[in-house]
Formats: C-alpha cells, sequence, structure tokens
C-alpha cells in the first residue's frame, strides 16, 4: 500500500492563502512587539484591555512553526526516497535561511558598536557568542535562564534544529505511514514537558515547541492523501467546524484571568492548523479571500528578514528619537516610525539579497533534480 504522496509527481506549490496567513503571523509579532511590550498599559483603562484582547499575538511566532510544518512535510513526503532527496532539501533550506541570519549576525555585531553599551539590547553583543554561529543559542538561552541580547533569533534556532533532523525522521517508512499519530504523541510529549518546564526553558527549546510542528505535519499528511482531501472537499461544513472549533478555544484562554498556561501553545497549533486546512482545500470563502489580500502576501513574502531586523530597526529608531517623549501619543508614533523603516529594510533585504541567494540555492539543488527528468517541489 503506497503512502500519502508516493507515486505522486512533485509539482511547484503556491497556494496565495498561505502566503497571506504568513503574513498574518509577522503581523502578529510585530504587533506583540512594537505595541504589547513597548507601550506601558495600566490595568482598567482602555488600552489595558485592549492590551488583553490581543495578549496572545505572540503566537504569530507558533504560527510560523504551523506553516513550516506544513510546507516542509509536504515537500518530503513528495521527496523521500529519490536520488539527493536529502542533500536537494539542506541545500535550499541552508541557502533560505543562512545567508540572511549571518548578514542579521554582522549588522548586529556593527550596531553594538553604535551606542552605549549601557542601553543594552543591540548595544551589546552575547557572551557566549559562538552557540549563535552554531544555531544553539535557544539552548544557551534556557541554560542562563534568558533570552539574552538577541532574543529574536531563538526561534530560528528551533527551526534550523527541526530542518536538520526532522528529514532524517521522516525518512523512516513507518513515520510515514503513521505521521499523525507520531504528531499527536509529539505535542503530547512537549505539552508534558512544559508542564514540568520554566520559562525560558519551556518557551524556546525544541521538544518543547513541536507543537506548531506536529498540527502542520499533520495537515500536509493529510494533504497528500487524494481520497482524503476529496472527502473533507465534500464536507463543507467539517473545515469549518475545526476553523470555528479553534477560534473559540482561542478566545477561551483569552478571557481567562492567567497570562499564559502550557496548554496554550496546544490551542495555537490546533487553531491556526485548522485555518492551513481551510486554505489548502482550495475554495473561495470569507477566510481565503481575506488571507488572499496583497498586503498580506506582501508581508509574507518579506517575512523572514522582517522578522530578524524588527527589533534591530525598533531600537534604532528609539535611538535617533530619544527625545520623543512619554505620552501615549509619541509613543504609539514611535512604534509607527519603527515598523515603517522595518518593512523598508525587510523589503530591500529581500528583493537583493535573500531572493538572490535563494535562486541560486534552487538552481544548485535542481541540477540534481534535472539529472533525472523530474521537478521537485519549490519550497516556500
Amino acid at each position: 500500500m503506497p503512502l500519502p504522496g508516493e507515486n505522486m509527481k512533485p509539482r511547484e506549490i503556491r497556494i496565495p492563502a498561505l502566503d497571506g496567513l504568513r503574513g498574518v503571523a509577522i503581523a502578529l509579532v510585530l504587533f506583540w512587539h512594537f505595541i504589547l511590550c513597548s507601550i506601558p498599559c495600566t490595568g482598567g483603562t482602555a488600552f489595558g484591555y485592549f492590551n488583553k484582547l490581543f495578549r496572545h499575538s505572540y503566537s504569530g511566532v507558533d504560527l510560523f512553526f504551523v506553516l513550516s510544518g506544513f510546507l516542509i512535510t509536504q515537500i518530503l513526503l513528495r521527496d523521500v526516497g529519490s536520488k539527493d532527496w536529502l542533500k536537494r532539501f539542506w541545500i535550499r533550506r541552508a541557502f533560505r535561511i543562512l545567508p540572511l541570519y549571518f548578514l542579521f549576525l554582522l549588522a548586529a555585531m556593527i550596531f553594538s558598536l553604535m551606542g552605549n553599551p549601557a542601553q543594552g539590547g543591540y548595544f551589546t553583543t552575547p557572551h557566549p557568542i559562538w552557540p549563535y554561529l552554531l544555531m544553539l543559542q535557544n539552548i544557551e538561552m534556557a541554560r542562563q535562564r534568558s533570552l539574552g541580547t538577541w532574543g529574536v533569533t531563538w526561534s530560528l534556532a528551533v527551526e534550523e534544529q527541526f530542518y536538520l533532523f526532522y528529514p532524517l525522521f521522516v525518512s523512516a517508512r513507518w513515520i510515514r505511514r503513521h505521521l499523525p499519530i507520531v504528531a499527536i504523541a509529539a505535542l503530547v510529549l512537549s505539552w508534558i514537558l512544559r508542564l514540568h518546564g520554566e520559562f525560558p526553558q519551556s518557551f524556546v527549546l525544541t521538544l518543547y515547541r513541536l507543537d506548531g510542528f506536529a498540527g502542520g505535519a499533520t495537515v500536509a499528511w493529510i494533504s497528500t492523501n487524494k481520497n482524503l482531501m476529496r472527502w473533507l472537499a465534500s464536507k463543507v461544513y467539517l473545515p469549518w467546524a475545526f476553523t470555528l472549533t479553534g477560534l473559540l478555544l482561542f478566545a477561551l484562554i483569552t478571557i481567562r484571568k492567567e497570562a499564559m498556561l502550557p496548554i496554550d501553545h496546544v490551542v495555537f497549533a490546533y487553531a491556526y492548523s485548522a485555518i492551513v486546512l481551510q486554505c489548502i482545500l482550495g475554495r473561495a470563502d470569507i477566510v481565503t479571500n481575506i488571507l488572499r489580500n496583497p498586503i498580506l502576501r506582501w508581508l509574507g513574502f518579506i517575512s523572514y528578514p522582517l522578522y530578524l531586523f524588527h527589533p534591530m530597526c525598533e531600537q534604532l529608531v528609539r535611538l535617533c528619537l530619544p527625545a520623543i517623549g512619554r505620552s501615549f501619543v509619541a509613543q504609539i508614533g514611535q512604534a509607527i516610525a519603527g515598523i515603517g523603516i522595518s518593512l523598508i529594510v525587510a523589503e530591500v533585504l529581500n528583493r537583493w539579497f535573500g531572493n538572490p541567494l535563494l535562486a541560486i540555492g534552487r538552481k544548485w539543488s535542481n541540477r540534481l533534480v534535472f539529472n533525472h527528468s523530474e521537478e521537485f517541489v519549490k519550497s516556500a
């Protein structure tokens, strides 16, 4: 019995709604960092209630994990077993992640020379620095019990560790055949680890954050099963039921008193995976129409450099506008300026640095492909 995705000719995939969903993910991250984390609020005020309503916007990172789990699993299920599949996969991932990442490290080191180290943040360099060079900084952050100077990079370390080991895991036929069961087991494992972990350990270590990857992997497994996809497409109400249930659970964890609990990431994984499932079914409903918005898709295209460089841009704005004042309006203006500069920097880096190098990576990996007269999935 063939596994999902086996005996299927790989093809290039572009789902516009998923580009928009990636845009939603980075928008949530920007909102969390520029608004909720940067502007003080007082309980009982209008902004205090606003802050509480959107306090889970940090889950944008969980949405990135769900999208990675989906896209990477879909690629691997169609690619595993072909000649040089692992080499092709790692080449593309390396050219996608590493050039911009090492450019960020270089820029951060230069940035640290611009101001007074007493100001903290990007005016200092982390010690030690070698974990950042090896994508092991999340482990160092857990050891030091602090996100440290370049805290935004913890999720990059988690993703890179996922890209390194997950393909080897999926190469086992038994794993591919029972992927949804394995994914549920991984989700439960992460939840149990978080129950006994402490921040930031429970937030930055890969084994503690498998929920999103597991949810995305399950949807990818479904997407490569033609019969199951056909059945889901015939049940119009079912994907909506999954999505609405996820949104309801999201609302319930928002209105409770506790700010953060270990179960929250399970809820995020379920809710965001349900939306991904709805997107890939290809229906023109309200969800997919919103996510196909050109602005959201553009944010999705520049999401990687935007995620990496926006904290540096934020601190640069604060350096250049030290007298902006402490009023609420002034702080909002400072946040808008930081977001605007971040968008410009991300667009420039994506267009003139990230995309050209990614094209080189695809070209190198395609040399392996065309030797066997195949066309493989384009990595988003």
